[in-house]
């Protein structure tokens, strides 16, 4: 039974990773507590999240924002793998645990844009 409430708040509280990152707006420790309790999750549960639990698409959704919200602007994003979901995945995918890269400043990708 507590195997399952488990299951279901670590489930809602990774549901909610996206408006969480929209917190780290205003305050950027709540991206690192993001990435630690990501980083734990799969530790704990001894393997990467599968495609399906963390909602993996080969493209992102979302158009720029205050982010690139793509898997190759995801702190988790190493060379077509991920630290914590498993499989190929592509630069230009995204997940529901994307997090920005540690020192990515909010609307950074705008400059890089316009040619600095």
């Amino acid at each position: 039974m507590n195997e399952r409430i488990g299951l279901t708040l670590g489930g809602v509280r990774r549901a909610l990773t996206p408006l969480r990152n929209a917190l780290g707006i205003v305050n950027p420790d709540v991206l690192d507590q993001i990435r630690r309790e990501l980083r734990a999750q799969v530790v704990s549960q001894g393997r990467k999240f599968s495609k399906l639990e963390s909602l993996y698409l080969p493209f992102t959704p979302f158009p720029p924002g205050v982010w690139l919200y793509d898997c190759g602007n995801c702190e988790f994003y190493k060379q077509r793998t991920c630290e914590i979901v498993e499989g190929n995945i592509l630069p230009s995918g995204w997940c529901g645990f994307w997090v920005s890269l540690v020192g990515d400043k909010p609307l950074s990708w705008v400059k890089e844009a316009v040619g600095r």
